[in-house]
């Protein structure tokens, strides 16, 4: 991934910055549980609100409603973020998209992933 980011500034002058996405727990399903290496995880049921049951029709929340999503405790979040970002950041990544917010929503019967994860996202240095 640095070869291309790299070629992508280098060839084209109108590049200067390179973003990626990801989603708000690493992937839409989260992290898998019992992963080498990788912060401990368990899988956390969601449950749609009824507004998101009128505006998230898809495969993927199908997906995330049906087998869980794979949360690292709060207190581990940053960890998860640190890993992930150095890496895209020694790739040349200038910052990130951080998508499927409406996992908090989701996740609201657990408040304490509510209120710490976005607490983590917005002060990680790399989101911009």
């Amino acid at each position: 991934m640095g070869a291309f980011v790299r070629d992508l500034k280098e060839r084209f002058g109108s590049v200067e910055q390179v973003y990626v996405w990801h989603a708000l727990c690493g992937y839409w399903g989260g992290v898998r549980p019992k992963v080498p290496g990788m912060p401990e995880a368990k899988l956390v049921a969601p449950k749609l609100s009824k507004g998101l049951k009128m505006t998230m029709e898809d495969l993927a929340v199908d997906k995330i409603v049906n087998n869980g999503v794979g949360l690292v405790p709060p207190h581990f979040a940053h960890r998860l973020y640190e890993e992930l970002h150095s890496h895209l950041e020694s790739a040349g990544i200038d910052g990130v998209k951080v998508d499927v917010l409406h996992l908090l929503e989701m996740l609201s019967e657990n408040t304490v992933v509510v209120l710490s994860w976005p607490k983590l996202i917005t002060k990680h240095s790399l989101l911009q």
